[in-house]
């Protein structure tokens, strides 16, 4: 078989023997790569054309397994119908809990026989090979050809769980949510498996049905018990964002960190969280483990920086310090895109304002403002503030304004929530607006 495959672990005799068990199941050796390191594999991957990627979850020194799956799919260097299988050794909760946060297609934990090991790679790369016409029609952008030509293969095959599944986020993707909802309730009566239910709220949420949706995921993790997947509180804590229960998201997401500490985007969603109420150093601290957990990634970047140093200044409007930007925030912004540079003006105004160097950030802030046009929704939030502690109260109104104008109409954006409970806690005098006003 021509399937093109990379195994990656930082062990030669585990390479060897995968190698072989592939081989066995009948994948050419040419078509068979290897690697002991993540940035070897990133260079095999950008040149090939990945059918399978199996990954130990360590790789020893520099990013996980994990971590390098994350980086392939971001760059793109992996197609949709790639089959990714996870590797590992330990069986601690965390490790699992971390592997099923992936969303791969299946995980072995070592050791294993070889025959077990093929049964279970070959059957997910069966069913992810069977779709490979359906995925790039989907990237195509012809979602109707791609659904067309999955029907018919689902016609022909036992697995239709599998192949429903698929057409679920098909219509998602083509913003067909009612089509969506309807084939996720009829999966549920049809499967009761946890995507369907999953997929039923979250199609609610795409369609601004809020409240069911609330009701839906807490009938749903009742049933559970104790034995809730991640994923469906995951579920919770964006209706809870999106009903602006802000107290109560947070307290989940405190709860979820505790048990999986290294998923990075909770930890960056409860940072946020912190932010905008106010709580800026607990903030401070997650924005700093967030940047260790995705040190030597495409997440550890300008905005992993600009979080960071902004949580700082924010502590600093507190107790009056001033804060050397030089110091906290050096990089070379030449090559950097207009709303990098704009947000690192912003810093640099937000700075000096501590430092007492009013003019010069004045003369930054306004100068932005005449510029408005030009700035992303995170700039203008960040212009609003500090025309706020300039007491610029028409210019703060406009850019105020503005900015609420730019979040999405059907509030179905976690983003856009957060940034509109910002904007009302700073015109209210609230959390971060009281205590900027005050300095």
């Amino acid at each position: 078989m021509k399937i093109n495959t990379i195994i990656i672990d930082d062990s030669s005799f585990i390479l060897a023997s995968i190698k072989l068990l592939l081989k066995s199941m009948g994948i050419d050796t040419n078509c068979i790569y290897t690697s002991k390191t993540a940035s070897n594999a990133v260079q095999i991957c950008t040149e090939v054309e990945m059918d399978l990627v199996i990954c130990d979850i360590n790789l020893g020194r520099g990013i996980s397994g994990i971590q390098l799956i994350d980086e392939l799919r971001y760059k793109c260097i992996i197609p949709d119908y790639c089959t990714l299988i996870m590797l590992t050794g330990e069986k601690s909760q965390h490790v699992i809990y971390s592997i099923l946060d992936m969303n791969i297609d299946d995980y072995l934990l070592k050791p294993y026989t070889g025959l077990f090991f093929k049964n279970r790679v070959m059957k997910q790369l069966k069913v992810k090979q069977s779709v490979k016409g359906v995925y790039l029609e989907k990237n195509r952008g012809n979602h109707r050809n791609s659904i067309k030509i999955l029907d018919k293969i689902r016609a022909t095959n036992k697995n239709k769980n599998y192949y429903d599944k698929l057409k679920c986020q098909i219509l998602n993707d083509a913003n067909k949510h009612n089509q969506a909802l309807e084939l996720y309730s009829k999966s549920v009566k049809a499967y009761d498996e946890d995507w369907a239910k999953v997929g039923v709220i979250q199609s609610l949420l795409s369609l601004s049905d809020i409240d069911n949706a609330d009701i839906k995921i807490d009938e749903l993790i009742s049933e559970k018990d104790k034995n809730v997947p991640l994923k469906f509180f995951d579920v919770k804590v964006n209706v809870l964002i999106l009903s602006k229960k802000i107290t109560q998201a947070i307290a989940l997401l405190e709860k979820l960190n505790e048990t999986t500490a290294n998923n990075y985007s909770r930890c960056q969603t409860l940072a946020h969280l912190y932010m905008i109420t106010g709580r800026y150093s607990e903030a401070r601290e997650l924005y700093l483990h967030y940047k260790k957990l995705v040190k030597d990634t495409h997440l550890n970047n300008f905005m992993s920086d600009y979080y960071l140093i902004t949580s700082l200044l924010f502590i600093k409007s507190k107790t009056s310090k001033s804060v050397d930007i030089n110091k906290l925030f050096t990089l070379d912004i030449s090559n950097k895109n207009s709303n990098e540079k704009h947000l690192y003006i912003l810093l640099q105004a937000h700075s000096e304002l501590h430092s007492n160097n009013i003019k010069s950030a004045i003369y930054k802030i306004m100068y932005l403002f005449k510029n408005y046009n030009q700035l992303s929704k995170e700039s203008l939030l960040h212009l609003s503030v500090l025309l706020k502690i300039i007491n610029k109260i028409n210019e703060f109104e406009k850019i105020t304004k503005l900015c609420l104008s730019k979040l999405n109409e059907s509030n179905t954006c976690v983003d856009d929530v957060l940034t509109g409970y910002f904007i009302e806690s700073i015109k209210n005098g609230v959390s971060t607006g009281k205590e900027f006003c005050e300095h």
